[in-house]
């Protein structure tokens, strides 16, 4: 922006400077105009007072003077076709300065116009860069605030999963002792189930015994009362 204005600064001023430097040149061409007609006017005011003196001189010296007169007027002629050329060239200066002038005018005037094309295509541009920083603002905001959401949801999952990792170890322990208490159990029910067959063993051999000793018992018994009886 500051770049663009100092451009246009610069146009102006260049602008400025070189309709200045015209007005001076056809201001200075303007005052030589007017010197070249106050000498052709000092020339004819000269050439009306030579004529009036020589109406009043004798024919001789009217002759001589008339020589004189004509070979100056002569001189004056060329001298004024030359003033006279002089002049033209510069009222064709002046004009052509003029034209410049114009032109400069013209040019400027468009250069204006575009400057101002130039100030509207800066502000819209300046403005879509101000809606463009305004949005990213924005974008940069909500990048931010996902970036938050997303560093605490990891945070939270890194949680979970120590929590879901406690609790895999808690159960593993859990699942060892009861292991353990199974393998225990087992044993001592192995132990168990070895020491009651063998007491059913034990049992069965008694009860043997006891029904050999019942039925020796009873032959006792009956030799007895047999013996009695007789």
């Amino acid at each position: 922006e500051i770049q663009l204005k100092n451009e246009a600064c610069a146009f102006r001023e260049e602008a400025v400077q070189h309709l200045e430097d015209a007005i001076e040149a056809i201001k200075k061409l303007e005052k030589l105009r007017r010197h070249t007609l106050e000498l052709l006017e000092e020339e004819t005011i000269k050439n009306s007072n030579l004529r009036l003196k020589l109406q009043n001189l004798p024919e001789m010296v009217t002759k001589e003077l008339e020589a004189l007169v004509a070979a100056a007027c002569d001189s004056n002629t060329a001298k004024i076709n030359e003033l006279q050329t002089a002049l033209k060239n510069i009222t064709s200066e002046i004009e052509s300065l003029n034209q410049k002038q114009i032109l400069c005018e013209t040019q400027n005037a468009a250069m204006c116009k575009e400057q101002e094309w130039l100030w509207v295509q800066h502000g819209e541009a300046v403005d879509l860069l101000n809606q463009q920083m305004a949005q990213k603002a924005n974008t940069n905001i909500l990048l931010n605030e996902f970036c938050n959401k997303k560093r605490d949801a990891e945070q939270e999952i890194i949680k979970l999963m120590n929590a879901v990792q406690e609790v895999k170890d808690g159960l593993a322990k859990e699942i060892k002792i009861f292991n353990d208490e199974e393998e225990m159990w087992a044993r001592k029910n192995a132990e168990m189930k070895t020491k009651l067959d063998l007491q059913k063993i034990k049992t069965s051999e008694k009860k043997d015994e006891f029904e050999n000793l019942s039925l020796k018992l009873l032959a006792v018994q009956s030799e007895i009362a047999e013996n009695t009886t007789i």
